[in-house]
């Protein structure tokens, strides 16, 4: 880097004594200017490298934070609600027969239990993604398992594509496999049981595959966009926000990389690219 900058530096020098001399003739070389241009896309680059870097570092420091954090809050609230669970199953049991609202209140209770149930899950399946059990796997079947697993679907018209050739990875299938879901899922919510979902999978060259989930339904907006894969970042009124930013995770424990694109309106396209398996 020293050689690189010394001689342009050096040429604008003799040029800057030239001109405090009176000397006003002496040109300024176009191949200086070149080489300041050269100098200075040199360090922009190196800026938004480093830039790109810190913001990533700074994300995997969130994430661990609050994988720490979802680790201490599952453990108590998991005891807790135990306790909550077996004590409506008695009184649920002493109580039969008895005043019909008592009943109801303790369903209420018994639902509100499941739905913590679930948000726990959700901090665990967080904290489980540290660890993969890497086999040999067919993507396809890794692919069509995740749209069966989502649900009933009848309303929403499934367009599969699949590459004629066999495509196979170095994967977690349950870990890939509630990833891929995520993003069903999602989609199959934003369209609220109406309009397609695309599903597409193809081999991009002999190192990459890529599995593109594009959905009918209202779109990201721009402002959403950068935030959707942060977690607890929801706009749904009963979202935790963990399932895209744990897909983000477990992709990129795979070596992968998860893209967004998407306008309001017309719909969203998340892209996954994961590498093949290499002989």
């Amino acid at each position: 880097m020293r050689r690189f900058l010394k001689r342009p530096l050096n040429d604008l020098t003799e040029i800057a004594r030239s001109y405090g001399s009176g000397d006003y003739n002496r040109p300024v070389r176009k191949d200086v200017v070149d080489e300041f241009k050269m100098i200075v896309s040199v360090f922009q680059k190196m800026g938004e490298e480093i830039r790109d870097q810190m913001s990533e570092l700074k994300e995997k420091e969130r994430l661990a934070g609050i994988g720490e954090l979802s680790g201490n809050i599952s453990h108590e609230m998991k005891n807790s609600l135990g306790v909550i669970d077996s004590s409506v199953y008695y009184l649920k049991m002493r109580l039969k027969g008895q005043d019909e609202k008592v009943q109801t209140h303790l369903e209420r209770i018994k639902s509100a239990v499941t739905t913590s149930d679930g948000i726990i899950k959700n901090l665990a399946d967080l904290i489980r993604t540290e660890a993969l059990k890497l086999q040999k796997l067919s993507l396809i079947d890794v692919v069509v398992g995740s749209i069966k697993a989502a649900g009933p679907i009848e309303t929403v018209k499934v367009i599969e594509t699949y590459a004629e050739e066999k495509i196979e990875i170095d994967g977690d299938p349950e870990a890939l496999g509630m990833a891929f879901r995520n993003i069903i899922e999602n989609a199959l919510r934003s369209m609220d049981g109406k309009g397609s979902l695309s599903v597409a999978l193809k081999r991009t060259d002999e190192h990459e595959a890529e599995v593109s989930f594009a959905d009918t339904g209202p779109g990201i907006s721009k402002e959403h966009l950068s935030k959707i894969f942060q977690p607890l970042f929801t706009t749904r009124a009963r979202g935790m926000g963990f399932g895209l930013s744990m897909t983000k995770m477990i992709i990129e424990k795979h070596h992968g990389a998860i893209r967004v694109k998407s306008e309001q309106g017309k719909g969203a396209t998340f892209t996954v690219r994961l590498p093949v398996h290499m002989n």
